[in-house]
């Protein structure tokens, strides 16, 4: 088991490398000072004259000005990774604020930094000390924050990511809340810490996705495979990602974090795939990602991890959620280019030949509960798994959306099938 001290030092360690990220990619603090004035720090220690002492803080920002030689503010932030249904407890908060006090005098504001929601009664607590909260989901996404729009977030979205468990919906990566305030930008958020006039974020409505049908997305797909002469088979992923220019990384430990599939970063063009053993999985993940970079998603991301649960996400849970319809549209697309319609067409009537079924009353690929029927369905998806190197579940999706399937087994028993399939998507 993990101990609280160690869990706050991965959430430390994590959270530090994205300030890191975020100062080399010039975000760290929304132009208002250089990058290179800014010094980024961990386990940082300052001599308290009361103490006598030094006093340790886990991450740090200290903001030059240019040709000063001490810093003219610092940004100080505490990790701790509480579990969901915990209040931030009050004296981890008064002694952070004193420690603060007696450091910094005036030349330091700092925030709690959490990996979970947290209860409504810390927003109280926080704002009695004048301490920011900082939400940061190392598997969460992150927006672009275009200049003219302020973000592409609510203000009410963020306030749920902090302080209410949002069911069924991916956290984004970095959220804050200071002095009334919430922020989806870590550049915004130390604007406003350093007391810089930093505008609440407007009110604004939902961004919307453009509406891209079904047709389309798979005749964008049809058209990635026309410019590389695909013929059948397996699709080679690794040709795609060289067309596109789409570097891939094949990281081997992910021990930290297993339930991540994969990442993309959109600024840098890359794909990172985490591999568990499931190269079905690891393919679809990577046809994913390369839906995103196709369908041009870097407009409204600049960063997204793949968990799981995202290759599942279908067009009845996305209406109201602009990430979702996101990764409802990588899905398609994943699957119409790991699986060309004309080229699983002839590949089915090839099998079915074979098998010596003639018959088109029933439909083009029939399943029910009768042992000769599930036979004959079982060969076809594993020849046409092996065929196209994915799994036997994104192949079944893939029937059922072109309105090739035929299902007629009882609900029991598909419901029995997909939650074996969820655990292994093989």
């Amino acid at each position: 088991m993990i101990s609280s001290v160690h869990k706050g030092d991965l959430l430390e360690d994590k959270f530090y490398d994205y300030l890191m990220e975020q100062q080399s990619d010039g975000r760290l603090v929304d132009g208002l000072h250089l990058p290179d004035l800014c010094k980024i720090h961990k386990k940082k220690s300052y001599y308290c004259t009361e103490r006598q002492a030094n006093v340790t803080f886990d991450v740090v920002i200290e903001i030059y000005r240019e040709g000063a030689e001490e810093f003219a503010f610092a940004s100080v932030f505490e990790c701790k990774n509480y579990d969901q249904k915990y209040n931030v407890p009050e004296e981890k908060i008064t002694d952070f604020s004193d420690k603060l006090k007696r450091i910094f005098k005036h030349k330091a504001k700092g925030a709690l930094v959490v990996s979970t929601g947290l209860q409504s009664g810390a927003r109280n607590l926080v704002k009695k000390r004048g301490i920011g909260l900082v939400k940061y989901d190392r598997n969460g996404f992150e927006t672009i924050l275009p200049r003219q729009s302020k973000s592409l977030i609510t203000s009410s979205f963020i306030e749920k990511n902090i302080f209410q468990n949002l069911n069924n919906t991916k956290s984004i990566k970095f959220s804050s809340y200071y002095d009334g305030k919430f922020f989806s930008s870590i550049g915004e958020f130390l604007n406003c810490l350093s007391g810089e006039q930093v505008d609440e974020l407007v009110p604004v409505k939902p961004v919307t996705v453009p509406y891209m049908p079904f047709s389309e997305i798979e005749a964008r797909a049809s058209e990635l495979l026309k410019s590389l002469s695909y013929s059948g088979g397996e699709v080679s992923l690794v040709e795609i990602c060289n067309k596109l220019s789409i570097g891939k990384i094949d990281e081997c430990d992910n021990s930290a974090d297993s339930e991540v599939l994969g990442e993309a970063n959109f600024q840098r063009n890359t794909i990172t795939i985490y591999p568990h053993g499931n190269y079905h999985r690891e393919r679809f993940t990577i046809a994913h990602e390369i839906g995103h970079f196709y369908l041009e998603h870097g407009k409204y991301l600049h960063s997204d991890s793949v968990l799981e649960s995202d290759l599942f996400v279908d067009g009845e849970e996305n209406k109201d959620n602009f990430y979702r319809s996101l990764e409802f549209q990588a899905n398609t697309f994943a699957s119409c280019l790991l699986l060309p319609k004309d080229n699983l067409i002839r590949k089915i009537s090839e099998i079915r030949n074979d098998l010596g079924i003639n018959g088109m009353s029933h439909g083009f690929v029939y399943v029910d509960d009768q042992p000769c029927n599930f036979i004959d369905y079982s060969h076809i998806m594993n020849q046409l798994s092996g065929h196209f190197q994915v799994s036997k579940q994104a192949i079944e999706i893939r029937l059922k959306n072109l309105n090739l399937l035929t299902d007629n087994r009882t609900k029991m028993k598909r419901l029995n099938r997909r939650i074996v399939d969820w655990g292994s998507f093989t």
